[in-house]
Protein backbone atom coordinates (compact mmCIF):
# COMPACT_ATOMS: atom_id res chain seq x y z
CA UNK A 1 0.00 0.00 0.00
CA UNK A 2 1.59 3.23 -1.19
CA UNK A 3 1.02 6.02 1.34
CA UNK A 4 2.40 9.47 0.47
CA UNK A 5 3.45 11.88 3.18
CA UNK A 6 2.03 15.33 2.46
CA UNK A 7 3.63 18.49 3.85
CA UNK A 8 1.95 21.91 3.76
CA UNK A 9 4.29 24.90 3.81
CA UNK A 10 4.10 28.64 3.26
CA UNK A 11 6.69 31.15 4.49
CA UNK A 12 8.66 29.39 7.24
CA UNK A 13 11.66 27.80 5.49
CA UNK A 14 13.49 26.98 8.72
CA UNK A 15 10.56 24.92 9.94
CA UNK A 16 10.12 23.20 6.58
CA UNK A 17 13.78 22.15 6.69
CA UNK A 18 13.32 20.61 10.15
CA UNK A 19 10.23 18.65 9.08
CA UNK A 20 11.79 17.37 5.87
CA UNK A 21 15.03 16.45 7.65
CA UNK A 22 13.02 14.40 10.16
CA UNK A 23 11.09 12.67 7.37
CA UNK A 24 14.30 11.84 5.51
CA UNK A 25 15.10 9.34 8.26
CA UNK A 26 11.70 7.62 8.09
CA UNK A 27 11.71 5.76 4.77
CA UNK A 28 8.51 7.34 3.48
CA UNK A 29 6.89 5.99 0.31
CA UNK A 30 6.87 9.40 -1.40
CA UNK A 31 6.64 13.09 -0.56
CA UNK A 32 3.99 15.59 -1.65
CA UNK A 33 4.72 19.24 -0.82
CA UNK A 34 2.32 22.16 -1.13
CA UNK A 35 3.77 25.66 -0.83
CA UNK A 36 1.10 28.36 -0.65
CA UNK A 37 1.45 31.57 -2.64
CA UNK A 38 2.49 34.87 -1.00
CA UNK A 39 -0.06 37.18 0.63
CA UNK A 40 1.97 40.26 -0.22
CA UNK A 41 5.43 41.28 -1.44
CA UNK A 42 7.02 40.77 1.96
CA UNK A 43 6.22 37.03 1.78
CA UNK A 44 7.88 36.51 -1.61
CA UNK A 45 11.48 35.78 -0.46
CA UNK A 46 10.50 33.25 2.21
CA UNK A 47 7.96 31.56 -0.08
CA UNK A 48 10.58 31.27 -2.80
CA UNK A 49 12.99 29.74 -0.31
CA UNK A 50 10.39 27.15 0.73
CA UNK A 51 9.90 26.24 -2.93
CA UNK A 52 13.64 25.86 -3.42
CA UNK A 53 13.91 23.63 -0.34
CA UNK A 54 11.17 21.36 -1.70
CA UNK A 55 12.76 21.27 -5.16
CA UNK A 56 16.08 20.10 -3.71
CA UNK A 57 14.68 16.99 -2.02
CA UNK A 58 16.54 14.09 -3.63
CA UNK A 59 16.01 11.31 -1.11
CA UNK A 60 12.53 10.18 -2.21
CA UNK A 61 10.08 10.61 -5.07
CA UNK A 62 8.42 14.02 -4.86
CA UNK A 63 5.29 15.71 -6.14
CA UNK A 64 5.35 19.48 -5.80
CA UNK A 65 2.47 21.95 -5.86
CA UNK A 66 3.34 25.65 -5.77
CA UNK A 67 0.53 28.19 -5.45
CA UNK A 68 0.62 31.49 -7.30
CA UNK A 69 -2.17 33.03 -5.22
CA UNK A 70 -2.46 32.73 -1.46
CA UNK A 71 -5.16 30.25 -0.44
CA UNK A 72 -4.60 30.46 3.30
CA UNK A 73 -5.92 27.84 5.71
CA UNK A 74 -9.23 27.29 3.87
CA UNK A 75 -7.28 26.07 0.84
CA UNK A 76 -5.80 23.12 2.71
CA UNK A 77 -9.04 21.16 2.41
CA UNK A 78 -8.95 21.45 -1.38
CA UNK A 79 -5.37 20.24 -1.41
CA UNK A 80 -6.25 17.29 0.81
CA UNK A 81 -8.99 16.41 -1.64
CA UNK A 82 -6.51 16.67 -4.52
CA UNK A 83 -4.20 14.16 -2.83
CA UNK A 84 -6.96 11.74 -1.87
CA UNK A 85 -8.36 11.80 -5.39
CA UNK A 86 -5.09 10.18 -6.40
CA UNK A 87 -4.25 7.96 -3.42
CA UNK A 88 -6.45 5.72 -1.22
CA UNK A 89 -4.85 7.13 1.94
CA UNK A 90 -2.24 9.67 2.98
CA UNK A 91 -0.35 11.13 5.93
CA UNK A 92 -0.49 14.91 6.46
CA UNK A 93 1.85 17.34 8.23
CA UNK A 94 1.95 21.10 8.39
CA UNK A 95 5.33 22.79 8.56
CA UNK A 96 5.11 23.34 12.32
CA UNK A 97 4.44 19.68 13.10
CA UNK A 98 7.78 17.97 13.65
CA UNK A 99 7.52 14.16 13.28
CA UNK A 100 9.35 12.06 15.82
CA UNK A 101 11.16 8.81 14.90
CA UNK A 102 8.64 6.14 13.98
CA UNK A 103 5.86 8.61 13.14
CA UNK A 104 5.43 7.58 9.51
CA UNK A 105 5.76 3.85 10.21
CA UNK A 106 3.09 4.11 12.92
CA UNK A 107 0.76 6.00 10.59
CA UNK A 108 1.33 3.57 7.73
CA UNK A 109 0.61 0.55 9.90
CA UNK A 110 -2.44 2.15 11.53
CA UNK A 111 -3.92 3.05 8.14
CA UNK A 112 -3.64 -0.59 7.11
CA UNK A 113 -4.98 -1.94 10.40
CA UNK A 114 -8.03 0.33 10.71
CA UNK A 115 -8.95 0.65 7.03
CA UNK A 116 -12.13 -1.42 7.44
CA UNK A 117 -13.25 0.24 10.70
CA UNK A 118 -16.16 2.38 9.51
CA UNK A 119 -16.19 4.47 12.68
CA UNK A 120 -12.55 5.55 12.46
CA UNK A 121 -12.13 8.77 10.50
CA UNK A 122 -8.52 9.61 11.27
CA UNK A 123 -5.28 8.52 12.88
CA UNK A 124 -3.56 11.31 14.79
CA UNK A 125 0.11 11.70 15.63
CA UNK A 126 -0.10 14.30 18.41
CA UNK A 127 -1.04 13.45 21.99
CA UNK A 128 -2.06 16.45 24.15
CA UNK A 129 -2.58 14.49 27.37
CA UNK A 130 0.42 13.72 29.60
CA UNK A 131 1.91 10.24 29.74
CA UNK A 132 0.91 9.85 33.40
CA UNK A 133 -2.72 9.47 32.33
CA UNK A 134 -1.85 6.27 30.43
CA UNK A 135 0.16 4.63 33.23
CA UNK A 136 -2.18 1.61 33.48
CA UNK A 137 -3.46 1.68 29.90
CA UNK A 138 -2.43 -1.35 27.85
CA UNK A 139 -2.93 -0.13 24.27
CA UNK A 140 -0.82 2.07 22.00
CA UNK A 141 -3.83 4.07 20.78
CA UNK A 142 -6.77 5.77 22.44
CA UNK A 143 -10.11 6.79 20.91
CA UNK A 144 -11.48 10.31 21.10
CA UNK A 145 -14.14 12.50 19.51
CA UNK A 146 -11.87 15.42 18.59
CA UNK A 147 -10.17 15.66 15.22
CA UNK A 148 -6.50 16.58 15.74
CA UNK A 149 -4.72 18.06 12.71
CA UNK A 150 -1.19 18.25 14.17
CA UNK A 151 0.10 15.33 12.13
CA UNK A 152 -2.65 12.98 10.99
CA UNK A 153 -3.77 10.49 8.37
CA UNK A 154 -6.98 9.33 6.75
CA UNK A 155 -8.42 7.35 3.87
CA UNK A 156 -10.09 8.55 0.69
CA UNK A 157 -13.40 6.90 1.57
CA UNK A 158 -13.49 8.56 4.99
CA UNK A 159 -12.63 12.00 3.60
CA UNK A 160 -15.37 11.63 0.99
CA UNK A 161 -17.87 10.56 3.64
CA UNK A 162 -17.78 13.99 5.31
CA UNK A 163 -17.50 16.15 2.18
CA UNK A 164 -21.10 17.37 1.98
CA UNK A 165 -21.30 17.91 5.74
CA UNK A 166 -18.00 19.78 5.87
CA UNK A 167 -19.26 22.33 3.37
CA UNK A 168 -22.51 22.91 5.23
CA UNK A 169 -21.70 22.73 8.94
CA UNK A 170 -24.08 25.63 9.66
CA UNK A 171 -26.95 23.19 9.11
CA UNK A 172 -25.73 20.65 11.66
CA UNK A 173 -26.66 20.36 15.34
CA UNK A 174 -29.72 22.61 15.06
CA UNK A 175 -27.88 25.38 13.32
CA UNK A 176 -24.84 24.79 15.58
CA UNK A 177 -26.88 25.73 18.64
CA UNK A 178 -26.47 22.27 20.20
CA UNK A 179 -22.97 21.10 19.38
CA UNK A 180 -22.13 18.45 22.01
CA UNK A 181 -19.12 19.01 24.25
CA UNK A 182 -17.79 15.46 23.83
CA UNK A 183 -15.02 16.93 21.64
CA UNK A 184 -14.44 19.88 23.93
CA UNK A 185 -16.57 22.75 25.18
CA UNK A 186 -15.03 25.12 22.64
CA UNK A 187 -16.23 23.27 19.55
CA UNK A 188 -19.62 24.97 19.37
CA UNK A 189 -18.18 28.49 19.63
CA UNK A 190 -15.41 27.65 17.18
CA UNK A 191 -17.93 26.36 14.64
CA UNK A 192 -20.28 29.32 15.00
CA UNK A 193 -17.40 31.76 14.75
CA UNK A 194 -16.11 29.95 11.69
CA UNK A 195 -19.49 30.25 9.96
CA UNK A 196 -19.91 33.93 10.88
CA UNK A 197 -16.39 34.76 9.79
CA UNK A 198 -15.53 36.04 13.26
CA UNK A 199 -12.77 33.53 13.89
CA UNK A 200 -10.31 31.64 11.72
CA UNK A 201 -12.25 30.02 8.87
CA UNK A 202 -10.20 26.92 9.27
CA UNK A 203 -10.72 23.69 7.44
CA UNK A 204 -9.96 21.77 10.66
CA UNK A 205 -13.06 23.14 12.43
CA UNK A 206 -15.22 22.15 9.49
CA UNK A 207 -13.74 18.66 9.47
CA UNK A 208 -14.09 18.30 13.24
CA UNK A 209 -17.77 19.29 13.25
CA UNK A 210 -18.66 17.14 10.25
CA UNK A 211 -16.94 14.11 11.79
CA UNK A 212 -18.65 14.80 15.11
CA UNK A 213 -22.03 14.91 13.37
CA UNK A 214 -21.36 11.51 11.80
CA UNK A 215 -20.13 10.15 15.15
CA UNK A 216 -16.72 9.33 13.78
CA UNK A 217 -13.85 8.29 16.01
CA UNK A 218 -10.26 9.56 15.92
CA UNK A 219 -7.41 7.42 17.19
CA UNK A 220 -4.35 8.99 18.81
CA UNK A 221 -1.13 7.36 20.00
CA UNK A 222 -0.69 7.21 23.76
CA UNK A 223 2.83 8.59 23.25
CA UNK A 224 3.03 11.68 21.09
CA UNK A 225 4.81 11.17 17.77
CA UNK A 226 4.65 14.83 16.77
CA UNK A 227 6.12 17.91 18.44
CA UNK A 228 4.43 21.21 17.62
CA UNK A 229 7.16 23.76 16.86
CA UNK A 230 4.78 26.58 16.00
CA UNK A 231 4.32 28.19 19.43
CA UNK A 232 6.61 31.08 18.58
CA UNK A 233 4.24 33.54 16.95
CA UNK A 234 5.44 32.67 13.44
CA UNK A 235 2.13 31.26 12.25
CA UNK A 236 -1.03 32.86 10.92
CA UNK A 237 -2.56 32.68 14.40
CA UNK A 238 -0.58 33.68 17.49
CA UNK A 239 -0.57 30.62 19.74
CA UNK A 240 2.40 31.49 21.96
CA UNK A 241 0.24 31.39 25.07
CA UNK A 242 -0.62 27.73 24.38
CA UNK A 243 2.99 26.58 24.65
CA UNK A 244 2.86 25.80 28.38
CA UNK A 245 0.02 23.30 27.92
CA UNK A 246 1.40 21.43 24.91
CA UNK A 247 4.21 19.07 23.97
CA UNK A 248 4.02 17.43 27.40
CA UNK A 249 3.85 13.93 25.95
CA UNK A 250 6.31 13.48 23.10
CA UNK A 251 8.26 10.29 22.48
CA UNK A 252 11.72 11.13 21.16
CA UNK A 253 12.34 7.47 20.25
CA UNK A 254 8.97 6.38 18.86
CA UNK A 255 6.97 3.34 19.96
CA UNK A 256 8.84 0.11 20.67
CA UNK A 257 5.76 -2.03 20.01
CA UNK A 258 2.24 -1.28 18.81
CA UNK A 259 -0.59 -2.84 20.81
CA UNK A 260 -3.66 -2.32 18.66
CA UNK A 261 -6.92 -1.08 20.09
CA UNK A 262 -9.70 -3.24 18.64
CA UNK A 263 -12.67 -1.75 20.52
CA UNK A 264 -12.69 1.76 19.09
CA UNK A 265 -15.70 3.05 21.00
CA UNK A 266 -15.09 6.42 22.59
CA UNK A 267 -13.00 6.21 25.74
CA UNK A 268 -15.03 8.07 28.39
CA UNK A 269 -12.12 8.56 30.79
CA UNK A 270 -10.01 10.04 28.05
CA UNK A 271 -12.88 12.29 26.94
CA UNK A 272 -13.16 13.62 30.49
CA UNK A 273 -9.44 14.34 30.66
CA UNK A 274 -9.49 15.89 27.21
CA UNK A 275 -12.29 18.25 28.26
CA UNK A 276 -10.10 19.42 31.14
CA UNK A 277 -7.28 20.08 28.69
CA UNK A 278 -9.55 22.12 26.39
CA UNK A 279 -10.88 24.09 29.37
CA UNK A 280 -7.33 24.91 30.45
CA UNK A 281 -6.49 26.01 26.88
CA UNK A 282 -9.54 28.30 26.85
CA UNK A 283 -8.60 29.80 30.22
CA UNK A 284 -5.03 30.35 29.04
CA UNK A 285 -6.29 32.09 25.92
CA UNK A 286 -8.69 34.30 27.89
CA UNK A 287 -5.93 35.33 30.27
CA UNK A 288 -3.93 36.78 27.37
CA UNK A 289 -6.69 38.78 25.73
Amino acid sequence: MHVPCVVFAFNRPEKLVRVLTALQQQNIDSLVVFVDGPRHDADVPSVRLCKAIAEHVDWTNTELHFGEQNQGLPGLADNITLVLNEYPSAVFLEDDCLPMPGFYSFMHQALAHYKSFKEVFSIGGYQPISQAFFENYQYSLVSCARFMCWGWATWKHQWESIASYRSSISELFDGLRNVPDVAGSDMGNAARGCVRGEGPKTWAVQVAVAALWLRKVHLLPTRGLVRNIGFDGSGVHDTRYYARLNNQNVSEKGLEKIVWLENVELNEEYIGRFKEYIKAMFEESSAHR
